[in-house]
């Protein structure tokens, strides 16, 4: 039965990881599998590698065929420079601790060359968000700059179309006129006093005699003396024809 060493896709969409796997070549890729040696997540910079290295080898020396992406993480983890320095122990070329001693040194050349690009990383992450702050807080600046311009700008041209304006208004407007001077107030300060009326005495009419009967004794001309002479005309004497 052919088996194969490849990857099992997990994670969500656009953000996978990955699980690697012993599986035979006639299962589907997220089927069943023999075992899990491992994990892959390329998300990372750099990416993460998890792999059981002992399983690894021996699966991949039992005959065990990699796919592309497995063969790039095998090379990376070194089980295949470590199958190759196996090889040379089963031909005689080295015994077993020459071949762990150059392992060894190699692994701890990679290390190094992992750490120091995950250090670059870093300082060129970082190095480009100063750069991006920087050139933000410049450009707020020079916006801040720009807008303050604008404003200054307008602000002249406001107060000159003001000026401007008041100009022309003081030059419609017609000439102020000659003030006259005040009359002294008048000496007398109090009001006048009214004029009084000349008293006519009320015109009295005579009296209204309508029903009652004229006095004709004659004997009474003598009470008409000492009245007014329009009233004696109510006292009309009636001769006697005795």
């Amino acid at each position: 039965m052919p088996t194969r060493i490849r990857l099992q896709r997990k994670g969500k969409k656009n953000r996978p990881y990955y699980h690697i796997v012993i599986a035979d070549s006639r299962s589907p890729r997220d089927g069943r599998y023999i075992e899990r040696i491992g994990a892959y997540d390329p998300n990372q910079v750099p990416a993460f590698v998890e792999l059981n290295f002992d399983r690894a080898l021996e699966w991949y020396r039992k005959g065990a065929q990699p796919s592309d992406t497995c063969k790039a993480i095998l090379s990376y983890r070194g089980v295949l420079y470590m199958d190759h320095l196996m090889r040379g122990v089963s031909k005689g070329a080295f015994n077993e601790e020459e071949a762990q001693r150059r392992f060894d040194m190699w692994l701890n050349e990679k290390n190094t060359k992992i750490e120091g690009k995950r250090k670059s990383v870093e300082e060129q992450a970082a190095k480009a968000e100063a750069d991006r702050v920087a050139a933000e807080t410049k450009k707020a600046a020079d916006m801040a700059a720009a807008l303050s311009a604008k404003l200054a700008q307008e602000g002249a041209a406001e107060a000159a179309a003001e000026e401007a304006a008041a100009e022309a208004a003081l030059r419609r407007l017609p000439p102020p006129k000659k003030l006259r001077p005040l009359k002294p107030p008048p000496r007398r300060l109090l009001p006048p006093k009214p004029l009084l009326k000349r008293h006519r005495p009320p015109r009295r009419s005579p009296p209204k005699m309508a029903g009652r009967k004229r006095r004709t004794d004659p004997c009474d001309h003598h009470h008409t003396e000492g009245l007014h002479p329009r009233m004696r005309a109510f006292f009309i004497p009636i001769r006697s024809t005795r």
